[in-house]
């Protein structure tokens, strides 16, 4: 289990990589609000099922919330903000 200020940091991390990264995918995916996701369950002022609505968030949103809370729960290796890397805009 993350500690809130391990959650605190990865969150500071992922809002700071929030800009730089593409907005969506190929698929329409929307890559921002993911990690807008992603932020709030670190944060702790959302919960996965908050985003269990695949028709109201897609399933890249709910799939990205299922990481992170996964990552808090030590269930997860890495931490959200590495899977993002790959798509930062140079």
């Amino acid at each position: 289990m993350k500690t809130m200020k391990q959650r605190e940091a990865e969150a500071a991390k992922l809002e700071k990589m929030l800009p730089t990264v593409r907005p969506s995918s190929a698929f329409g995916d929307n890559h921002h609000d993911a990690i807008r996701a992603q932020i709030e369950i670190l944060r702790g002022t959302a919960t996965e099922e908050d985003y269990d609505n695949e028709e109201q968030y897609g399933q890249n949103v709910l799939d990205n919330a299922r990481l992170a809370n996964d990552w808090i729960d030590g269930n997860g290796k890495e931490p959200p903000s590495k899977g993002w890397k790959s798509l930062v805009i140079k």
